[in-house]
């Protein structure tokens, strides 16, 4: 592992977002903290609204 690598643990919940988005998302945090990384994700996947996903588990470390 490197400074600035991120490792991000879920549950499936997070197949609700295309993998581009999670990309985007990822590029756009590079500068923010794990939380707020974190925190986006879980905004994205809510605001998905799949009648299938009951729920969604996310944890971001970022590696200082």
């Amino acid at each position: 592992l490197r400074s600035g690598d991120v490792i991000i643990t879920c549950s499936d919940g997070i197949f609700t977002l295309e993998q581009k988005q999670m990309e985007e998302m990822l590029a756009f945090g590079k500068n923010s903290t794990a939380g707020k990384i974190a925190d986006a994700l879980m905004f994205a996947v809510r605001c998905a609204d799949c009648p299938r996903q009951d729920n969604a588990t996310i944890t971001v470390v970022k590696i200082p």
